[in-house]
């Protein structure tokens, strides 16, 4: 199958069994993971080519809220950096609570601290998996969800201040339009949030953003605590709240469709290039550009005429109309420079060295 046609196939593919139960077509693509041996239909062959179980990926909804639903946060997203870090040093609320997700040699992780004067720090983390499967983005949700249930877990809460450094996971508190790992953000809204505003007796929760590697205490504490989670160090089952357990068991996240696409682009570019390496022809380019098969020269050219991105690829070639390689494919009788006849017309002599082309040059 070529490969831009395996892009748009994978991309219908993982569009389907995001469908939730609602949808008519949510049934037939989850009886196609049974693979039979006679009879198959098209959706057979895609969970074949694709390997992705139709059970383990994440449920995308067409509508999340109603149209008079309301967010329960507020947010509050800097005009500048300085400004956010300003605003994240004179905090004075009496708890402070910083989150982040992190991803690092293929892992994905999540942790939350809670900082209260006169009590160490709380803290939890959550280690999601492959970065194959999740997104950053994951785990600054589910570092949002550690948040809010060690905020839970306070009494006599009076005033609370929530730093995110994820400008995307605080915007997706607030927006109505269905995207990837959605379901996170609705979780932390819903069954959290909810219960724990009525708890603590809060209006709202304001969701500050607060600049990575900012010499700020609490986010330097999160970020370590992050990192102890992409390596796989979660805390204590009994510690983490219960959507994330069963049974006395660290559940296994849906995967994300985001994840799954970048995943599956990254590896079709890894075959295209061993693709493309092991031709003469691209192993000839490779010679004149390491980097190739690359997007930089599609970029470089965008804005150009076709015939001055024509040149640009003969010199960078050298299958140009100059001696060297006239001469190479008998079309010339020498390869010498017609005009100063010392040396040979090739593309480096004839842009940078010849002096017939000094003034032009």
């Amino acid at each position: 199958m070529p490969f831009t046609l395996q892009k748009v196939c994978h991309w219908a593919y993982l569009r389907m069994t995001t469908l939730p139960p609602s949808n008519p077509i949510h049934r037939e693509v989850r009886l196609a993971a049974h693979q039979r041996k006679r009879h198959k239909s098209p959706l057979h062959f895609l969970v074949k080519a694709f390997g992705t179980h139709p059970k383990v990926t994440e449920e995308i909804l067409p509508l999340r809220h109603s149209p008079k639903w309301e967010p329960s946060v507020s947010t509050l997203i800097a005009d500048s950096k300085e400004d956010a870090i300003w605003d994240a040093r004179r905090a004075e609320e009496d708890i402070q609570i910083f989150t982040d997700g992190s991803g690092y040699q293929g892992g994905i992780g999540a942790a939350a601290i809670l900082r209260r004067r006169g009590k160490p720090e709380r803290v939890l983390r959550y280690h999601l998996g492959s970065d194959k499967h999740y997104t950053v983005f994951n785990g600054e949700q589910v570092g949002m969800l550690l948040g809010v249930e060690l905020l839970n877990r306070e009494r006599n809460v009076c005033s609370v201040y929530m730093g995110v450094d994820n400008q995307a996971a605080i915007q997706a508190t607030t927006a109505f339009s269905p995207s990837s790992s959605h379901s996170l953000t609705d979780m932390f809204l819903t069954s959290l949030l909810g219960k724990t505003i009525k708890k603590h007796n809060l209006d709202r929760l304001s969701i500050r953003w607060v600049p990575g590697h900012s010499n700020i205490a609490g986010n330097e504490s999160v970020d370590k605590e992050a990192k102890k989670a992409v390596e796989g160090d979660s805390s204590a089952v009994n510690q983490l709240l219960t959507m994330l357990t069963r049974n006395g068991v660290k559940i296994v996240l849906p995967h994300s469709k985001a994840a799954l696409i970048q995943a599956f682009n990254a590896k079709l570019k890894a075959e295209i290039k061993a693709d493309f390496s092991s031709t003469d022809r691209g192993k000839r380019l490779q010679r004149l550009d390491p980097t190739m098969p690359s997007g930089k020269f599609a970029a470089l050219v965008n804005n150009l005429p076709r015939r001055h991105a024509s040149a640009l690829v003969q010199l960078r070639t050298g299958h140009v109309p100059l001696n060297q390689h006239l001469a190479r494919i008998q079309k010339a009788e020498s390869p010498a420079c017609p005009r100063c006849d010392s040396q040979h017309e090739t593309v480096y002599h004839f842009i940078l060295i010849c002096p017939v082309y000094r003034a032009a040059r």
